[in-house]
């Protein structure tokens, strides 16, 4: 197995290049890195990744776990995090959790002892704490997550969006407002119901419960809870979709039903994604850059760990944005029959 001595033998330089070369040191000639790489690549030199971590206290890598990598806004938000990481010279490891808090917390205990320097956490559900296992280690950055803890974290603001997006709704007249509500073991679910009942309570309208439909987290469910409702009498004639998973289920519906949007129903989804974009009319949208969550907080925990942040908590925010399109439009007085026109 060839060392460090042979590398520098072959490159014809010290072994005290060699190492700045292999511990990414600034202040190395180009053409002597390029030189020493080749080297260590021609007789197969592996740095030894522990031993350097040992030395330097740091393995320049960092944990993320997320709760569902099936989700558009999970695939986007991996990518960023990654990309982010890399600017900064650390490798990320990536868990998905499933919305499962003992998977979670297996995967937390596998990444402290794979010794990483911090943990980026999308909770699984906020009602389980997994995170006294990261007392005594590592910084974590928490995610949409109101788990009560210290703890760094990035949120989006999804409470006062969902109230904008129903005041929005209640501004074109619509009273008869239906809400697709996702889990509410987890912030995102729980905070834009809360903000949607907020709205309506600050409109003086009492909600209409039998128009309030839980999902959970499972996105099958939008379709045909969204067929329901729409089939009530009288029915709504505006619906609130709450997170971006529930949307092309919720559409399917509308046109399953025949539904003209939006003189029969005006419809307002969470997040910009395709399904949203292509319909006809557009679909009106909360709109963020989901991909920010997973660059800010890679952004923010290296800052922790690298000492750059001097108070004990920082939050920082990803915001929404009400974006209008075609898909909302003023309240029609005349009632339109339950399920579609006639």
């Amino acid at each position: 197995m060839p060392n460090m001595k042979d590398v520098a033998r072959y490159a014809g330089v010290s072994v005290t290049t060699v190492s700045r070369v292999v511990n990414d040191y600034p202040h190395v000639d180009a053409g002597v890195r390029e030189r020493v790489l080749n080297a260590a690549a021609v007789l197969g030199y592996r740095a030894n990744a522990v031993a350097r971590s040992m030395r330097q206290g740091r393995t320049r890598s960092l944990g993320l776990i997320v709760r569902d990598m099936a989700s558009t806004n999970f695939a986007a938000i991996c990518a960023a995090a990654e990309a982010a990481a890399e600017r900064r010279g650390y490798q990320l490891f990536v868990c998905n959790s499933n919305r499962d808090p003992k998977k979670e917390r297996r995967y937390i205990e596998a990444l402290l002892n794979r010794r990483v320097d911090g943990l980026v956490i999308f909770t699984a559900d906020d009602r389980v704490n997994n995170l006294d296992l990261t007392v005594g280690g590592p910084p974590v950055v928490l995610v949409e997550s109101e788990l009560s803890i210290a703890a760094d974290r990035v949120m989006s603001g999804g409470e006062e969006a969902a109230a904008q997006a129903t005041r929005h709704l209640l501004g074109l007249g619509h009273r008869r407002i239906a809400f697709m509500a996702w889990g509410q073991g987890i912030h995102v679910g729980k905070g834009r119901l809360n903000g949607f009942m907020r709205a309506m309570a600050e409109a003086g309208i009492a909600p209409d419960v039998a128009l309030i439909r839980h999902c959970g987290v499972d996105p099958t469910r939008s379709e045909p809870e969204t067929r329901f409702v729409l089939t009530l009498r009288p029915a709504p004639t505006a619906l609130l979709i709450s997170a971006t998973d529930l949307t092309p289920g919720a559409l399917s519906a509308i046109r399953e039903l025949q539904i003209e949007v939006p003189r029969d129903l005006s419809v307002l989804a969470f997040d910009d994604r395709e399904a949203a974009s292509f319909f006809a009319p557009p679909i009106t949208v909360m709109a963020r850059n989901a991909a920010d969550l997973g660059s800010k907080a890679v952004e923010l925990l290296l800052d922790r760990i690298e000492g750059r942040l001097t108070q004990d908590e920082e939050t920082r925010v990803v915001p929404f944005s009400l974006l209008v399109r075609g898909s909302t439009g003023p309240c029609r007085t005349s009632d339109v029959p339950a399920g579609g026109r006639s």
